[in-house]
């Protein structure tokens, strides 16, 4: 199935915003609260489905099948953490085309070196050369087959490395270069996020709304002013999603040692009926009533 395209919604007023999802679930509801697209990052699926942090340690394949398993839940457009594409120009190449064949709206490529790879803003320890990305970007364009719907975004860890005079170096390279999107991770004031936003202005541009470095975040209105038309939230769902689990893991504690009952649990019920909605049990049991009586 065609999804929309990334490049039409960016062509609406106001700011393209995109929470990521870690699994079906999570992307159906991201769907049905309203949102017109996702994406795919390697923290929160690799958290979510293999219980490992974002440090290099999986490969292509593993995304690819997480995203897959993801796509079951929403027909939402799509972006995807491709990494440093997971190798060398021929993996990007590789990369760039099993993600592409599967659907992928957006791809995006980083400058960090993986075997120092830190996740999400956690702040990179060494980066690859500007023309090692370049190279990269190169390949990853020139695979793709539709380069209307596939947007190939560079992403710079370079702030933390370099500061953010560097950082704006390499992501005047890798535009040059031709990427269809830029991201420059690691900023920590609204002053800096202002500064790249102006210096950039006219490229579309991405803000990815982390917590760990930065926890006074303009809202999405004053990030679109600034010059940022698509902004991220990657860890906002999962961060909660385990915050929820571990409180339900509470309460399963003290039913299990019998101090309280499953029905006092407060918003049990309404929780059991929300999740049915979610899942669409009653078009479900419908369908088959319809089909049964035929």
């Amino acid at each position: 199935m065609k999804r929309p395209s990334f490049r039409a919604l960016l062509k609406k007023p106001g700011p393209l915003i995109c929470p990521v999802a870690h699994d079906a679930l999570s992307a159906r509801m991201i769907e049905r609260a309203g949102f017109e697209a996702t994406g795919v990052a390697g923290s929160a699926m690799l958290a979510a489905q293999h219980a490992l942090p974002d440090v290099g340690l999986a490969g292509m394949a593993e995304m690819l099948e997480g995203a897959r398993n993801m796509l079951r839940g929403t027909n939402l457009p799509w972006g995807a953490d491709a990494d440093d594409g997971f190798g060398d120009v021929r993996n990007v190449v590789h990369t760039v085309r099993c993600f592409e064949a599967a659907g992928a709206g957006q791809l995006v490529l980083e400058d960090q070196n993986r075997t120092t790879k830190r996740p999400g803003d956690g702040g990179s320890q060494t980066l690859v050369t500007p023309t090692e990305m370049v190279a990269k970007l190169r390949a990853a364009l020139e695979s793709r087959d539709d380069a209307e719907y596939l947007m190939i975004v560079a992403r710079t860890d370079a702030a933390l490395v370099e500061g953010v005079d560097g950082a704006l170096k390499r992501a005047e390279h890798y535009l040059a270069a031709g990427a269809d999107a830029i991201f420059i991770a690691g900023l920590e004031t609204p002053e800096q996020l202002r500064r790249v936003g102006e210096a950039l202005r006219g490229a579309h541009q991405i803000a990815v709304v982390g917590e760990r470095r930065f926890r006074h975040w303009p809202a999405p209105d004053e990030l679109y002013a600034m010059g940022f038309g698509m902004i991220n939230y990657p860890g906002l769902l999962i961060n909660r999603v385990h915050a929820a689990v571990a409180d339900g893991l509470d309460a399963l504690t003290r039913i299990a040692a019998g101090t309280t009952r499953p029905f006092d649990i407060p918003d049990h019920i309404d929780a059991l009926e929300a999740m049915a909605q979610t899942l669409d049990l009653s078009g479900w049991e419908a369908m088959n009533r319809r089909f049964e009586g035929a």
